[in-house]
């Protein structure tokens, strides 16, 4: 159906999946985990944008919290990195104790054929379970 004027001075209209995705794009997120990481080990996922396509991400939430009930009085350090390995870019990184959230109101954006590292690593020193959440879009 073409765009209709709804008398509010926007645009309205009924689009097929496929086309309403082309104009606000597709969600896209992941989870990035392990469980009793040791110190300094890190887990990863690489994700290739692809051709014609930009991802932006919009959001990042990672958490750092010991493996064995013993060591939970302890700091639970950990980071995190976004890197554009196509470029060898690393463009987030951020480090926290127990974890954390970033929102980003200007989304980060990878281009087409661009691998991107997501990745989170244990800096405390005892068995953490690690997770992280990349959340945004695709156009």
């Amino acid at each position: 159906m073409p765009d209709t004027p709804d008398g509010l001075g926007n645009i309205a209209g009924l689009y097929p999946i496929e086309a309403w995705a082309a104009k606000e794009g597709t969600d896209k997120n992941w989870r990035v985990a392990l469980s009793a990481a040791t110190t300094g080990t890190y887990t990863s996922y690489t994700y290739t944008v692809p051709p014609g396509k930009t991802l932006y991400i919009t959001q990042v939430v990672y958490s750092v919290n010991a493996s064995l009930a013993a060591d939970r009085d302890l700091n639970q350090f950990g980071e995190i990195y976004l890197i554009d390995d196509t470029t060898t870019t690393t463009i987030l990184q951020h480090g926290g104790n127990g974890g954390g959230a970033i929102s980003l109101p200007k989304p980060i954006t990878i281009p087409e054929n661009h691998d991107l590292i997501m990745r989170i690593r244990n800096c405390a020193n005892h068995y953490c379970d690690l997770a992280m959440t990349i959340n945004g879009f695709q156009l």
